[in-house]
């Protein structure tokens, strides 16, 4: 089947390896201030929550490409729990080749194709309109992580409640999946509301807590 299923793409799309994505956590603010407010505004459209995946259907992705202000939107084309099973039409394919998409076989077929911001509303619509059984999944995003405040002497209480150190930064903090009660005593807080790293500045992981 797969062997079937290359010859039928490599007629239909154009193959190429993909510009590489980002990894999981970024301090620059961009993904979380100009990435994920398109990603939220299309939540009704079959949103997946951001560290879930679906086996049951095909997802469309958005990851950001490394060391670039575009993002990568991967489409899936087999279903996740079957991986001999198409999950795609001929004429579904060839749209997507008309939109420049091309296809990379990272052990399943995805079509990926580079988007800047200003254009990246109108690629996920375009393809969430072709692929209706599609969920549109987060899973390497909105890679965002939340400063802490930790004094020295409480470093394991902290590692305890899943706190990290980042050597590069010099600050404490946790990615956002794994916040939980037990850091609300190391957040960096403004007003009541808990502040993302990429909003934070001048963290100190010597200071007491600010309460």
């Amino acid at each position: 089947m797969r062997h079937f299923a290359f010859h039928t793409l490599q007629r239909l799309i154009p193959f190429a390896p993909p510009e590489v994505a980002q990894g999981d956590l970024e301090v620059d603010g961009f993904w979380l201030k100009s990435v994920w407010p398109i990603i939220q505004a299309l939540n009704e459209r079959r949103f997946l929550r951001e560290g879930r995946s679906s086996l049951e259907r095909p997802n469309v992705r958005p990851v950001r490409i490394a060391r670039t202000n575009r993002v990568r939107i991967d489409v899936g084309l087999f279903f996740p729990n079957d991986p001999n099973r198409f999950a795609f039409s001929e004429e579904q394919v060839v749209s997507l080749a008309k939109m420049e998409f091309k296809v990379y076989w990272p052990g399943v077929p995805v079509a990926w194709k580079a988007f800047t911001v200003d254009d990246l509303l109108l690629g996920l619509t375009a393809v969430l309109d072709l692929f209706p059984g599609y969920r549109l999944e987060c899973r390497t995003g909105p890679d965002r992580r939340i400063d802490l405040r930790v004094p020295f002497d409480r470093n394991g209480e902290a590692k305890f409640y899943f706190a990290k150190w980042d050597p590069m930064t010099t600050n404490w903090y946790v990615p956002e999946c794994l916040w939980n009660d037990g850091l609300e005593q190391f957040a960096l807080r403004k007003g009541t509301e808990i502040i993302p790293a990429c909003h934070s500045s001048g963290a100190d992981s010597s200071s007491p807590p600010k309460r």
